[in-house]
């Protein structure tokens, strides 16, 4: 784009915003002068509008505007939404005008990275067409004697590459891991790739990430996996070298179910809250006794879940389908379509409302409002 491009929404149809700089503003002081003051004052006697002031007042605004303009390109923005232009007065002859928004870089919507398939849909097209997409792979097993939690495969079609993201439950640093993937198909089938290592694991802001690596899957194959198991066999932590002490477990939930839990709860979420004789189950898969208050693995409450039953109030695709919407105003607009929004509580809407309102002065609210929404389907629980 050659210019910047404005709007007092927070959007731009047929482009993407795909960084949010910051809130910058515009600024115009001017004075009306004596003759100014008169002729309005004669109007407004009068009854009629006051040219001089209004000449006045378009060219403050454009001034501000322009001034707002200039600031946002200085940050590297290319656009500005959330526009908003307020005027004051400071003494008779003296007015004011302020011009404010979000600075943002935006892209065309053809122009965006690689887009993501999740495994809730068919691949069946996953031909030619989607050679620059990237495949996400639930990861449908678990240990519950080590501190990593593989939970998501990426893989690159149009690269052959794969990569893993991790949960873990300690703060000590892994810097490798050997394992292989068994990738299991709608058939009942397996497709197994041995003796994978990573070398290059980063932080991420509440799960590990492990570089990609090349693995060639037949594009025949790829369409039909619906889910992998990770057998891990050696992970280096804090340059000590470990190895599972017992086999892998299995989740019973189907991968639909397991993401959409995932969603709500965690990516290290492996199964439903239950209570035996003896013990309670936690979401991650951990039996505890019943005594425990917490979960000797994760840490979760025993009383803060429940089973969530196939008729819970909110659909498990809930928080999906709310983190694939760009802002806490698209957020609110989808939360208003639901025919069951009425079982939300007031305090949680008006609660989006303000980060709505937010958004406008201080940019994008998306991961705020994520996070109470989160905050009050867990206290529900």
């Amino acid at each position: 784009m050659d210019d910047l491009l404005m709007t007092s929404g927070y959007n731009f149809e047929g482009y993407k915003i795909k960084k949010y700089i910051g809130f910058c503003s515009g600024e115009c002081v001017l004075g009306t002068g004596f003759l100014s003051s008169l002729g309005a004052g004669l109007a407004d006697f009068l009854g009629s509008n006051s040219s001089m002031y209004e000449g006045k007042l378009y060219k403050a605004k454009n001034m501000a505007i322009s001034d707002l303009i200039s600031t946002a390109k200085n940050l590297g923005a290319n656009a500005v939404i959330g526009l908003d232009v307020d005027y004051t007065t400071f003494t008779s002859d003296i007015m004011g005008v302020i011009a404010n928004g979000t600075a943002v870089y935006i892209e065309p919507e053809h122009a965006e990275s690689p887009a993501e398939i999740s495994f809730s849909t068919s691949l069946s097209q996953a031909d030619d067409k989607s050679k620059e997409k990237i495949i996400n792979i639930p990861v449908i097993n678990y240990y519950t004697d080590i501190s990593v939690r593989p939970f998501m495969i990426k893989y690159n079609i149009s690269a052959h590459t794969v990569k893993l993201q991790l949960c873990k439950y300690n703060d000590l640093p892994v810097t490798a891991l050997n394992l292989s993937f068994i990738f299991n198909t709608i058939f009942g089938t397996t497709a197994v790739f041995e003796d994978i290592n990573f070398t290059d694991i980063s932080v991420k802001e509440n799960y590990l990430e492990t570089e990609y690596v090349t693995l060639s899957i037949p594009l025949n194959t790829l369409k039909i996996i619906n889910s992998c198991t990770v057998s891990i066999h050696h992970y280096l932590e804090d340059k000590v070298c470990y190895t599972p002490d017992s086999p892998y477990r299995l989740t019973v939930l189907e991968p639909d179910r397991l993401t959409g839990l995932r969603n709500i709860y965690g990516s290290d979420v492996v199964s439903d809250y239950a209570v035996g004789e003896d013990h309670w189950l936690c979401l991650c898969g951990m039996e505890n006794p019943l005594y425990a208050d917490t979960c000797c693995l994760c840490g979760r409450s025993q009383n803060a879940h429940q089973a969530v039953s196939s008729d819970t109030r909110f659909p498990c695709t809930f928080i999906q389908t709310a983190e694939d919407l760009s802002s806490a105003l698209e957020i609110k607009k989808y939360i208003d379509s639901l025919a069951d929004n009425q079982l939300l509580p007031d305090a949680l809407l008006n609660e989006i409302d303000k980060l709505t309102k937010y958004e406008r002065l201080y940019g994008n609210m998306k991961d705020s409002c994520i996070k109470i929404i989160k905050q009050y389907l867990q206290a529900e629980k």
